[in-house]
C-alpha cells in the first residue's frame, strides 16, 4: 500500500473576494514544486525539506498571476514577497514550466507566465536540485534582504546556504542560525576575528530591563561549553574582563562558576583573575 504523509496546509484562496465561489482547477509536481491555478489566478508552492522527517515540512506559497490587484499595490516591490502579475486569466490550467517561466493554457489560449523574481527563482532551482545555479542568484541578492532570504532559505532546508553565502545577514541572525544549526566551529571563527568587539555589541542582548534573565555573551560562552570548546570560553571570559561594563564582569563570574564545575582549577584561576581585575578597577576609580 502507498502511503500517504501531510505535509502541511496552505491558502490561496486569500485574493477570492467574499462571497465569490472558487476551486482549485488545476494541481501539477513540476521539478518538486506544486503549481495550481484557480478559475482567476496561478499559484506556486514551495515544499520544505520532505526528506528529513524529524523536522517539519515548511511550505510557502506565492501568487504567480492573479486578475486581482494586490492590497500593497503593484509599486510597493518586496524581495521576500513577489508581486502577482495582473492578467486577466480565464480558467488557467498549469502545463509546463519553460525557460525561467509558467506556461498555462487559457480559454484564450496559451499564456506565458514570467518568474524572475529572485525568490521564485531561487526556490525553483533549489528545488530542481541546481544549486549551483541558485547560489548564484543568493550571491546577488541586496545585503538589506539577506537576513529574508536566509529566512526562506532554512524553510526549504538549506541553512547551510544561508550561513556561507549571505554576508550581508545582521550579526544577531548570523550567531542565532550558527547556534541553532550546530556550526560552532564558524562561530569559533567569528569570535577569534572579532572577540572583543563583539562581546561589546552583544553584552546587553536578552539581558532585559531588570535583572532580566542571561546575556546573549553568557549564552554563547555556555554554548561554546556545552560542546566541549572550554578554551574558546575561557578566552571569551579574559576578553569580557578588559571591559568597563560591570554587567560583563557578573557574566563572567557566573561563567567562572560553570567551568569550575567541568575544571576545578580553571575555574579556581578564571574567578582570581576576575577578582583581580575587579580590584584594578576599584583602585582607579579612587585615586
Amino acid at each position: 500500500r502507498p502511503k500517504f504523509t501531510l505535509l502541511g496546509s496552505v491558502n490561496v484562496m486569500k485574493q477570492i473576494k467574499c462571497g465569490e465561489h472558487s476551486s482549485l482547477i488545476s494541481l501539477k509536481f513540476i521539478h518538486n514544486v506544486l503549481y495550481c491555478s484557480t478559475p482567476s489566478s496561478v499559484h506556486c508552492i514551495f515544499l520544505g525539506d520532505v526528506k528529513n522527517e524529524a523536522t517539519v515540512c515548511e511550505l510557502d506559497e506565492f501568487t504567480i498571476a492573479s486578475n486581482t490587484v494586490p492590497v500593497k499595490g503593484l509599486d510597493n516591490p518586496d524581495y521576500s514577497m513577489p508581486v502577482p502579475i495582473v492578467a486577466s486569466l480565464s480558467r488557467p490550467h498549469v502545463l509546463s514550466y519553460h525557460s525561467g517561466g509558467l506556461l498555462v493554457s487559457t480559454s484564450s489560449g496559451l499564456r506565458f507566465l514570467p518568474m524572475s523574481h529572485p525568490i521564485l527563482r531561487i526556490g525553483t532551482l533549489l528545488a530542481a536540485n541546481l544549486t549551483e545555479k541558485a547560489r548564484k542568484w543568493i550571491s546577488a541578492s541586496p545585503n538589506s534582504e539577506h537576513d529574508a532570504i536566509a529566512h526562506f532559505l532554512i524553510r526549504r532546508g538549506r541553512p547551510d546556504l544561508a550561513i556561507n553565502e549571505l554576508k550581508g545577514l545582521s550579526m544577531e541572525a548570523y550567531i542565532d542560525l550558527c547556534i541553532q544549526y550546530d556550526r560552532f566551529e564558524d562561530l569559533e571563527t567569528l569570535f577569534n576575528d572579532n572577540g572583543s568587539t563583539l562581546i561589546h555589541e552583544i553584552c546587553d542582548w536578552g539581558r532585559g530591563d531588570i535583572n532580566g534573565g542571561y546575556s546573549a555573551f553568557f549564552c554563547i560562552c555556555a554554548y561554546f561549553l556545552s560542546r566541549g570548546k572550554i578554551e574558546c570560553a575561557k578566552r571569551l571570559t579574559r576578553v569580557s574582563l578588559s571591559s568597563d561594563i560591570d554587567e560583563l564582569r557578573v557574566d563572567a563570574m557566573k561563567l567562572a562558576a560553570v567551568i569550575g564545575a567541568l575544571d576545578k582549577n580553571d575555574g579556581k584561576n578564571l574567578l582570581e583573575e576576575i577578582m583581580d581585575s575587579m580590584d584594578e578597577v576599584s583602585l582607579v576609580s579612587t585615586r
